[in-house]
């Protein structure tokens, strides 16, 4: 019975709702002519002195957070949660198109997790191009492909391997990318979640 409904639960997920006005991802499972849409509640980034940015999508249900560079408090309900983590290693040199199926930049990870013990992790690679003006970083997201790295408790995995594409605005908000690539470390080394804490550390 908990496989079944983690199935369910991950298939209402990754199908979305395409009333909602969030940042969102579609999803297109290999071998397969279905599309879905991966809605989230919102999108960060940050940016190196060297040009790197890191960018995380957020699902929890719980909205924009009013202040400006600090994380909500993870949820207390049964809400899946999302973490998508897209790090550009480097931004869109001459001579290499968009359109290129082979062309990469950029790796990705993407954290479904229905409970503290229940989880699927997918990583993969994309091809991304990034602007940014001031506070704000728009990303075109092409040829990106993930196929299932983890699944921990009784999760099942819906798409095996899939493909992404989108275009995310997200708002810069350096605390906040560091405390949820915290996260995302941690649950690289546990086989349990690491429970958000209730504030990340006000940026300098």
């Amino acid at each position: 019975m908990k496989r079944l409904l983690s199935l369910c639960v991950l298939a209402t997920l990754i199908a979305g709702c395409s009333a909602s006005t969030g940042p969102s991802l579609m999803v297109q499972k290999a071998e397969s002519d279905t599309a879905y849409s991966a809605q989230f509640d919102r999108a960060y980034f940050t940016q190196t002195a060297n040009g790197q940015v890191d960018v995380v999508l957020l699902s929890d249900g719980q909205g924009p957070s009013p202040e400006v560079d600090r994380p909500l408090q993870t949820s207390t309900d049964k809400t899946v949660r999302q973490i998508v983590h897209l790090r550009v290693l480097w931004a869109n040199p001459r001579g290499i198109r968009l359109d290129n199926p082979s062309a990469s930049n950029a790796m990705l990870t993407w954290h479904v997790l229905a409970s503290a013990t229940d989880r699927v992790a997918y990583t993969g690679s994309a091809w991304t191009k990034v602007s940014v003006d001031g506070n704000e970083a728009t990303l075109d997201i092409r040829n990106a492909s993930v196929a299932v790295h983890k699944i921990v408790g009784g999760c099942d995995d819906p798409l095996k391997r899939a493909s992404l594409s989108g275009e995310i605005v997200a708002r810069r908000a350096d605390a906040t990318v560091r405390s949820y690539l915290n996260e995302i470390s941690n649950l690289e080394k546990t086989e349990s979640t690491a429970l958000l804490p209730s504030r990340a550390p006000v940026t300098p």
